[in-house]
């Protein structure tokens, strides 16, 4: 069921946050979100299914620590098959 004042609090609060440098996005894609009133949760805007929130920066260190981690994996493979 649509409750209005629980959709402008947060259209105010993605404003607000927004204007502070702040930034809420799926924790899958990192896009926008959108709540879903019906079985209150989140979906992301890209890819549709339901997610999570977090901040951007938060994403954006989450993707650069797996990306360091994808990196380290297969230079170790490298030394590996170098080394055989």
């Amino acid at each position: 069921m649509f409750n209005e004042d629980e959709y402008k609090n947060n259209e105010i609060n993605k404003y607000l946050a927004q204007q502070e440098g702040y930034e809420e996005v799926s924790d899958c894609c990192g896009a926008e979100v959108e709540y879903n009133e019906d079985n209150e949760s989140y979906i992301c805007s890209n890819c549709g299914s339901e997610c999570n929130i977090q901040s951007l920066s938060d994403f954006q260190h989450d993707e650069y620590e797996n990306a360091m981690e994808d990196k380290a994996d297969i230079q170790r493979d490298n030394e590996r098959d170098f080394c055989d």
